[in-house]
């Protein structure tokens, strides 16, 4: 058996705190990849369509651009175990 460890990779994110007002912001950063997205609402819950694939989005959920230019939403307790803040503007993957 052999162990491993995950590779630091910088992704870039966007925290949802289920204001229909913030949906604007959310959408301009993720239209600037170049996908197609379309909102809907049901139920109470919000749900994205990123270039015909669903993401259900709730309130405190992360929405996460991997490196591969794709979007999938992340709980917030799943992402602060994954992820920490770069701070530093000048940080860059090696």
């Amino acid at each position: 058996m052999k162990k491993y460890k995950m590779l630091p990779v910088l992704v870039e994110a966007m925290q949802w705190f289920g204001a229909i007002e913030d949906v604007e912001s959310l959408w301009n950063w993720m239209a600037l990849s170049g996908s197609q997205n379309r909102l809907i609402a049901h139920d109470g819950r919000y749900y994205i369509i990123v270039d015909t694939k669903e993401i259900e989005i709730e309130p405190n959920d992360y929405i996460i651009k991997g490196k591969n230019g794709k979007f999938y939403s992340c709980k917030p307790h799943i992402f602060w175990k994954t992820y920490e803040e770069i701070k530093d503007d000048n940080y860059h993957e090696i």
